[in-house]
């Protein structure tokens, strides 16, 4: 007989909410039933709920689900399930210091920032010191700003996006890293790269070379690149391991002509490959500035979607460390 914790249970009961019995010990522990059973509270209230108090009030709850929640996220935190658990209790007017300390980076940011008093300029003027801040306008500060006023109001579409969107505005850059039938747009993302560093690169020619109908010339020069630029706890990616393909990207920049080869497959852009290929690049120029990849936030994740900056790796790591703003171990730089 196998259950799920207490306070699991404890949760199902107080969203009236009916999971099946766990069958094995990994059924038990599945984090997944939990985040269920939110998500059809959370669409119950959508439903019931004004559009404007769902989106930005407080929702309404009874001081039983509240400890329920509360039980529940002092056996989960740090997970996916966790995170979903702190943003329901944060959600329901709970400012606790444990629960903001347990939101998932992006959701926890804002509520920070309004505790330590930062205005949306206050932050600015931080990226302008390390000379990344982007150009936002008045009224995408004033947003901000109204944001730190009210973290909760502004918690449902908060996210990586908005703060790209504000003080990195024109910096940071985005990327779709999946497609369902069209080519991948190495190209595209290349050139973003290198206009957001300055470079001038004119993009000569693009071109997919699947593994089993490579040469061993073109087999053994795309290795040799692999060799030279992917550290060793990148290598048993399988985009690098075992790529189905590669892409051929032919270039000019600043008046000269190169050839990069980046790995992957079909439907999944291999962008680690191709930073590691831009960052290589780039230390050649003897520019310090290097590609970073900012986390998934909670409503990004499952989009598909990449989004960057260029800048200095350690001063950006450590103000980004310093605000709270995710980044990914990216291309495994050390300042990554």
């Amino acid at each position: 007989m196998f259950c799920f914790l207490p306070s699991t249970m404890g949760l199902f009961q107080a969203l009236q909410f009916e999971w099946p019995e766990p069958e094995s010990q990994d059924q038990a522990c599945d984090l997944y039933p939990i985040q269920a059973s939110l998500t059809d509270w959370h669409n119950t209230l959508y439903n019931q709920l004004p559009s404007a108090q769902y989106d930005r009030g407080i929702w309404p709850s009874s001081p039983e689900l509240l400890e329920a929640m509360r039980a529940a996220l002092a056996d989960q935190r740090g997970n996916y399930a966790g995170d979903a658990l702190a943003y329901s209790l944060v959600r329901c007017g709970c400012r606790r210091s444990e629960t903001v300390a347990a939101l998932s980076a992006w959701d926890a940011q804002l509520f920070r920032w309004s505790a330590a008093g930062f205005s949306a300029r206050d932050l600015l003027t931080k990226f302008e010191k390390i000379g990344v801040a982007g150009n936002p306008s008045d009224e995408d500060l004033a947003r901000l700003d109204g944001w730190l006023a009210d973290p909760t109001a502004a918690l449902a579409n908060y996210g990586c996006g908005n703060i790209t969107g504000t003080i990195l505005k024109g910096k940071a850059f985005s990327a779709s890293l999946y497609s369902s039938g069209d080519d991948l747009e190495y190209d595209s993302l290349f050139r973003d790269m290198a206009s957001h560093a300055g470079l001038s690169a004119l993009i000569t020619n693009v071109e997919q070379v699947a593994m089993h109908d490579a040469t061993e010339d073109f087999t053994a020069l795309a290795k040799a690149q692999l060799n030279q630029l992917v550290p060793v706890e990148l290598t048993s990616r399988p985009l690098f391991a075992e790529p189905e393909t590669f892409w051929k990207i032919q270039f000019d920049v600043d008046g000269r002509s190169e050839n990069i080869f980046v790995p992957g497959n079909y439907s999944s852009m291999n962008d680690v490959g191709l930073a590691l290929h831009f960052d290589a690049l780039m230390a050649r120029l003897n520019r310090p500035e290097r590609v970073m990849r900012f986390a998934d936030g909670r409503n990004d994740s499952g989009s598909f979607w990449g989004r960057y900056i260029i800048g200095p790796p350690q001063e950006l790591t450590a103000l980004c460390g310093e605000l709270g703003i995710p980044l990914m171990p990216f291309t495994g730089t050390e300042a990554c």
